[in-house]
């Protein structure tokens, strides 16, 4: 799939949100955790796609496709290389950061500015 770049580039971006406005030292472990909570189960996911073969349609290893399912709980699963790519490329990584830092805020009673 070529996504690489693109989820390095949405790390970062996610990483700038949830350590924006830190007021404590104490709190950079729990914003760096809720990173790892938002960023693993997405690559892991690309990770996954990318193994698909492109001229083959669908997910040829079952194993493959039961381990990426667990990362789409609402049954979504792409399931041809377009929906994959289309799934990958509709995503907002910031918008999702910003609602998961304010849950996170709410959350723990931690300030952010």
């Amino acid at each position: 799939m070529g996504q690489g770049a693109a989820q390095a580039v949405e790390d970062a971006a996610v990483l700038g949100v949830v350590l924006q406005n830190i007021r404590s030292k104490s709190d950079i472990v729990g914003r760096l955790q809720l990173w790892e909570q938002l960023r693993k189960p997405r690559a892991s996911a690309i990770q996954l796609m990318s193994r698909t073969n492109p001229s083959i349609e669908g997910w040829p290893d079952p194993e493959d496709e039961a381990k990426a399912a667990r990362f789409f709980p609402d049954g979504d699963l792409p399931m041809t290389r377009a929906d994959m790519g289309a799934w990958a490329f509709k995503f907002d990584a910031v918008a999702e950061a910003q609602a998961a830092l304010k849950r996170y805020v709410e959350e723990t009673g931690t300030r952010t500015n």
